[in-house]
């Protein structure tokens, strides 16, 4: 038997194992690099929605909607609560009740059933004009600032300019209102 020829190939066998372990080494390295920009890209992604009656694009980022799309909301459901006649304030209401979060539906939907049976037997109707809203989207929280114009039967009562607090949050990217007061000053 040569044992030259089997050293010399022994040798050159241990010599590609640690190529291939060095390679191997390499793959993995690279792979968790990869991961963690794959993660940053995840995590930083935007989504770009153009919903349907709105001329403006929507950025949804980690779940969250941009400032625009709020305000469109805030806006939406300002109008349904404040901009209301003794014929379509329950249907607003209802409309209204769809927005806010589970926990206060009870109490809400008892405070707009009884503000629409109030509104038909009195006959009164509202318009509320928003002039400024200021987001506080940390605590979220809008201010919302307007001129609120009250009739009963078709006589002007009340025109003030009048501010309310709308809490909201984002669960799982949809919108959900938590309640709509008027600041007291």
């Amino acid at each position: 038997m040569k044992f030259n020829i089997f050293a010399s190939k022994a040798s050159n066998l241990f010599a590609e194992n640690k190529i291939l372990k060095l390679t191997l080494v390499g793959l993995f390295m690279s792979q968790i690099f990869l991961g963690f920009f794959v993660y940053g890209a995840v995590q930083y992604k935007t989504t770009v929605l153009i919903p349907y009656g709105v001329a403006e694009y929507v950025e949804i980022t980690r779940g969250i909607p941009d400032e625009n799309y709020t305000r469109m909301r805030i806006r939406d459901t300002v109008s349904l609560a404040l901009t209301y006649s003794p014929a379509t304030a329950r249907r607003q209401f209802n409309e209204l009740l769809a927005f806010y979060a589970p926990e206060e539906f009870p109490a809400a939907s008892a405070f707009w059933f009884n503000h629409a049976k109030r509104i038909e037997e009195v006959k009164s109707s509202s318009v509320f004009e928003v002039q400024n809203m200021k987001p506080d989207t940390k605590n979220g929280l809008f201010e919302v600032t307007g001129r609120r114009l009250q009739y009963i039967d078709d006589q002007k009562v009340e025109e003030q300019r009048r501010t309310y607090l709308v809490r909201y949050q984002y669960r799982y990217g949809r919108y959900t209102l938590i309640s709509i007061e008027e600041k007291v000053r």
